[in-house]
């Protein structure tokens, strides 16, 4: 799943890449997810391209939403660490719009901890979800998305951004993790622009700008877009 994720990341207008992650989705029992990708890539080649995905796209798609009609999620089968995929309730009144920096996380090497450890690595999962949601509530982000290592997080302002991302890291690096695993090789970046809601969810290129960033970071560090940097040198009142 990492893997597809950034081949979209490093280009959102290739379908395959599109394809491959709706059906990774629907694999990991989350079709849902998988035809809410699928909306996301049509919207996103009519608005930048100004085409309709392929009738290939089109095809798969029906037959994931075939899924949903005929088989409960919980019978498909899983292969990625999917411990609590659904956020917090919230609704589109409490999302932030405008200019909204955006905190993204994941941990590297995810898939390869769970085929290793398994189920202590599914219990260290939850301490992270615990350990980050706790810090996003603290300093004011609204989680919008959680999919199993990854986390995508909206704040008002930028300052409130990385105020949280610095003591998410502090937060993850004071924490006894199971000697099976190690440290968690946590990654955050903060990407700044103007988005707005279209259907309830935010829309547009930034989220996919913000997602390459992310795959370009390392264990314990907080990347930080020119526009976010730009926002902080404001809020901040540094030199």
């Amino acid at each position: 799943m990492n893997f597809a994720q950034r081949s979209l990341s490093a280009d959102p207008l290739r379908e395959e890449s599109h394809r491959d992650v709706m059906r990774l989705l629907a694999a990991a029992g989350q079709p849902e997810e998988a035809l809410r990708q699928f909306r996301e890539m049509k919207r996103l080649f009519k608005q930048e391209l100004g085409e309709t995905p392929s009738s290939t796209a089109q095809q798969l798609a029906r037959q994931i939403e075939s899924q949903v009609t005929s088989a409960p999620a919980a019978t498909l089968p899983t292969s990625v660490p999917t411990l609590s995929r659904s956020r917090p309730e919230i609704s589109a009144q409490s999302l932030p719009t405008g200019t909204v920096t955006f905190l993204l996380t994941d941990i590297e090497d995810s898939t390869a901890l769970l085929e290793r450890s398994g189920d202590t690595f599914r219990t260290a999962l939850t301490t992270y979800h615990t350990l980050l949601r706790s810090e996003f509530r603290r300093n004011g982000g609204i989680e919008v998305k959680e999919n199993g290592d990854s986390f995508l997080v909206a704040f008002a302002g930028a300052s409130d951004a990385l105020h949280c991302a610095i003591a998410c890291q502090k937060a993850l690096q004071s924490q006894p993790w199971p000697e099976s695993i190690g440290s968690l090789n946590v990654r955050i970046a903060l990407h700044t622009g103007f988005v707005e809601l279209e259907d309830g969810e935010y829309q547009g290129v930034i989220l996919h700008r913000a997602a390459q960033m992310l795959t370009a970071g390392h264990n314990g560090q907080i990347l930080v877009s020119e526009a976010t940097s730009g926002l902080l040198r404001q809020e901040m009142d540094w030199s």
